[in-house]
């Protein structure tokens, strides 16, 4: 199942195309009708940190932000989507581009500071793992559990990871 959560009311953040959008049209009927042939496909009108309260600790596979797009913004976001996250699932998000969203930077880094970030294009991740534990402790086989992606198992597309057998379980 997949959950897709925003406001559809647009970015604050005037650099944010949305933030010009939403004001001309109904973002949210432009969403739902691109979005139409995917029946696993849930839409979560709220804002981030509300629709966290809504999902249990540690129930959720991999999780993608790209909410706001301030330091206080996107700490509050990994903050509440993190303990969310199964330990070994993946916690990501978008817009990590120093040039032009170094707050989105500054943020990630601050929230994982012992931690490597994997970082494609400006798209972020981070095995969430338990505190205390050492890197490469849960993840696919033979990969460092904070390295996890689709370019580390031959054959695999990003979109057949999580089917990819036991890629998200602890390994002991």
């Amino acid at each position: 199942k997949v959950y897709a959560v925003d406001t559809w009311a647009g970015s604050s953040d005037e650099r944010d195309l949305t933030n010009s959008l939403a004001k001309q049209e109904d973002i949210y009927q432009t969403f739902l009708s691109n979005t139409k042939q995917f029946a696993n496909l849930t839409p979560i009108r709220k804002s981030s940190i509300e629709a966290a309260n809504d999902f249990e600790d540690g129930s959720i596979d991999w999780i993608f932000i790209d909410a706001g797009h301030t330091k206080p913004e996107v700490k509050q976001d990994v903050a509440a989507w993190l303990p969310k996250v199964k330990f070994g699932g993946i916690i990501s998000g978008h817009d990590y581009e120093p040039s032009v969203w170094m707050q989105v930077c500054e943020a990630v880094n601050e929230m994982f500071p012992d931690r490597k970030i994997n970082v494609v294009d400006s798209i972020w991740r981070v095995i969430n793992i338990p505190p205390n534990t050492k890197e490469g402790y849960y993840g696919i086989e033979g990969v460092s559990g904070t390295e996890v992606s689709a370019e580390n198992v031959p054959g695999e597309s990003t979109k057949d990871l999580l089917s990819y057998p036991d890629a998200l379980s602890p390994k002991y």
